[in-house]
């Protein structure tokens, strides 16, 4: 019979148990379920009588209490491993052994007995403190030391009252001689009844040992018994003295550290062999014509059991729980990776999304210019394009928006740090903020310090938090409402003040308001609750990124809100001469425009033509090419004084035609990216492949004319 490969101990028939420690058979009533327990009652007996034979036959005190008395360890064992069943094995072989060593018939049935109750309490005891015959736990250590103390109360109380009462003992020898008796079925208990619960029950797994760790195991095993043999059987008179006992804690806390608990009850059991053998002798440091010295060599062996049981336990455990926690990391690890790449790819998905969805924009946007246009005479048409014009550039702040999110996620956005004025800051913020508060009909009052202040910022950035605070503001701020923007210097920096009396936060939401994605709920308050809920959350993130703070403040729910952001100052108060915000903008004085040549590469064609469209209309001559092959051609007739050129063409990139054109054509027009791609590595891109200007999809009327002025 084999399990996992390799055959079964010699004994795995006697506990019937498998490799894995579950039973081999059932009790049933068939010839093979008892003979095999017919074949353990057998053992148990035989090896109960021969070892209580050996022990009453080696200065036993008062001829029944031997101060080594291993048939407990066994019976112990015995019950353990085969229930309650196996006790006639040790009720025969008790009653025997002490019938033959001239105990009456009735105190041999009692001593029998209290031998029985001995292993049946004890073995109840180790299955309720859920012992485990591996020792790899500190506990079952001191369940086996526990119940080897108990449990031989009972026998040593049960068989001295017994000789006591049948007069074999007389009143002054029952002290001595339950001492004896407990002392022996305890050290019984504890050498034997590990070594065979361990040897018998199998390891997890498949038990190999490596071949280092079989030549180590010998190696210790080796060692530790010629220290015994020195120590013990006194081979070498001229050593006696310098030899004492305690060397043998030497290598049995190497055997603790290295070998485990199999090889260590081993160890233990054939120290102790070793030891009462050579005090049988009367050879070494005890001797067993003395009592005094069996004694002495009682305590001796019971220190060693208790020590090196518990010390390699505790080593045991501290391996198991290394090997958990060095799983439960690696497992760790593999999560943080998974999440990481879920985060990646989660990020991506929104910067390609954001990216895709910027080229149908563009021809949406070019149509609605184009459009508008011609609908100057036309009020109700106007105002339908300029709604859906808009919601198109709202979409597009919403895309910026997320791309921004998935830059800082990955931690590729990079800031343009510059001085800049704090004013110039909260005046460009209101003013792109005053169309969504005339949108709901609120009143914006903008407080400007009388003192300015420098800070080292990217303005553009700052001016993004500004206004995203400032349109969550309107957002949740019922029609015709009060926001209100300040600013003062602070002894670390400056603060920058949003305040509305708009439908406030609630308590609880407070602490998450923040958090990307997340939006309060108050569709009945009449407030607009549509977006992504990702506008505080970005702004959060830059404000963070110039390493300042921001918060949120509430008295609760219909009491409005206040954000306060936080940033470090370059020079804290610069004095600059106060400014004053103009209630109407200056007329826009328009500048003479210039007839310009344009050439507009594009693979999508709607966005292409749209765009060329909206150029004829304003005065210029503009013509498209749909790849780069294309655009090259019309170089050579065409010659444009500016190309619009998109970086992702059907037959290459826009860089390498770029790069063409600044090397074969002379002179060279104006190159314009136009893509849908606008962190700054992809404007640094465009600058070294020779592009003049970096244009994000989509793109107005207003920012063509800007770059064709």
């Amino acid at each position: 019979m084999k399990a996992s490969g390799r055959p079964l101990f010699m004994f795995a028939i006697l506990t019937g148990q498998d490799a894995k420690g579950a039973p081999l058979y059932t009790m049933s009533p068939n010839i093979r379920s008892h003979s095999l327990f017919i074949l353990q009652v057998l053992v148990v007996f035989a090896a109960y009588f021969a070892t209580a034979r050996w022990g009453l036959s080696h200065n036993a005190v008062n001829d029944f209490a031997s101060l080594i008395w291993p048939p407990t360890g066994i019976a112990l064992a015995a019950v353990f491993l085969f229930g309650y069943r196996i006790t006639p094995a040790i009720l025969f072989g008790a009653f025997l052994v002490n019938y033959l060593s001239g105990a009456p018939i009735l105190a041999a049935a009692a001593i029998a007995v209290g031998n029985v109750l001995e292993a049946s309490v004890g073995a109840w005891l180790l299955h309720s403190f859920r012992f485990h015959p591996m020792l790899n736990r500190l506990v079952d250590s001191f369940s086996m030391i526990i119940v080897a103390l108990a449990a031989s109360v009972i026998s040593a109380t049960i068989g001295t009252a017994t000789l006591g009462s049948t007069q074999l003992l007389s009143a002054s020898e029952v002290p001595i001689t339950w001492l004896a008796w407990w002392a022996g079925d305890a050290l019984g208990a504890l050498l034997i009844t590990p070594f065979l619960l361990r040897w018998l029950a199998r390891p997890p797994g498949n038990g190999y040992r490596t071949r280092a760790q079989l030549v180590e195991s010998i190696l210790f095993l080796t060692i530790l018994i010629a220290l015994t043999l020195l120590i013990f059987w006194d081979p070498i008179p001229q050593l006696r003295g310098i030899t004492p006992a305690y060397m043998l804690f030497v290598p049995l806390t190497w055997g603790a550290l290295r070998v485990g608990p199999r090889i260590m009850t081993l160890a233990i059991v054939t120290t102790a062999t070793l030891a009462i053998i050579g005090s049988f002798t009367g050879t070494g440091p005890y001797v067993a014509a003395d009592m005094n010295d069996l004694f002495f060599l009682q305590m001796f062996l019971s220190t060693l059991a208790f020590i090196f049981l518990l010390f390699v336990s505790a080593v045991e455990e501290r391996k198991e729980a290394t090997k958990r926690l060095e799983a439960n990391v690696l497992s760790l690890k593999e999560d943080v990776f998974n999440i990481s790449e879920a985060d990646r790819a989660k990020n991506d998905f929104i910067a390609t999304l954001s990216h895709e969805l910027r080229n149908p924009l563009a021809p949406i946007l070019s149509t609605l210019e184009i459009m508008r246009i011609r609908s100057a005479k036309d009020a109700e048409l106007t105002t339908m394009v300029d709604t859906t014009h808009e919601n198109v550039m709202r979409m597009t702040r919403l895309l910026d928006d997320l791309l921004d999110i998935a830059r800082i996620s990955r931690k590729k956005i990079t800031l343009q740090m510059s001085s800049v004025s704090l004013n110039s800051i909260l005046v460009h913020a209101s003013e792109m903020a005053q169309p969504i508060m005339n949108k709901f009909g609120h009143r914006l009052t903008v407080n400007l310090p009388i003192v300015d202040t420098q800070l080292h910022a990217d303005q553009l950035r700052i001016e993004q938090v500004v206004v995203n605070i400032l349109n969550n503001a309107a957002k949740y701020t019922p029609e015709g409402g009060q926001v209100s923007l300040s600013a003062a210097a602070t002894s670390s920096g400056v603060e920058i003040r949003v305040r509305d009396n708009g439908i406030g936060i609630p308590r609880a939401e407070i602490e998450n308001i923040f958090d990307p994605f997340k939006q309060i709920n108050e569709g009945k308050n009449g407030v607009e609750t549509s977006g992504l809920g990702i506008g505080l959350s970005l702004a959060k993130r830059l404000v963070e990124l110039h390493g300042g703070t921001i918060s949120a403040a509430s008295q609760g729910a219909g009491l409005g809100s206040e954000f306060i952001v936080r940033l470090p100052a370059q020079n804290p108060v610069i004095l600059l001469p106060a400014q004053k915000i103009a209630k109407d903008s200056p007329p826009h004085q328009e500048q003479r425009k210039q007839k310009r040549k344009v050439l507009v590469v594009d693979d999508n064609e709607a966005a292409a033509n749209s765009i060329a469209t909206l150029l004829n209309h304003s005065g210029h001559e503009a013509r498209v090419a749909l790849s780069g092959a294309e655009a090259l051609e019309k170089l050579a007739t065409f010659s444009p004084d500016i190309v619009f050129l998109d970086i992702g063409l059907p037959d290459g990139s826009g860089y390498d035609v770029a790069r063409t054109i600044r090397n074969y054509c002379d002179p060279s027009p104006i190159l314009v990216a136009l893509t849908g791609y606008g962190h700054a590595d992809d404007k640094q891109r465009s600058v070294e492949a020779g592009f003049d200007h970096h244009l994000v999809k989509p793109v107005s009327i207003a920012d063509l004319e800007k770059t064709l002025a």
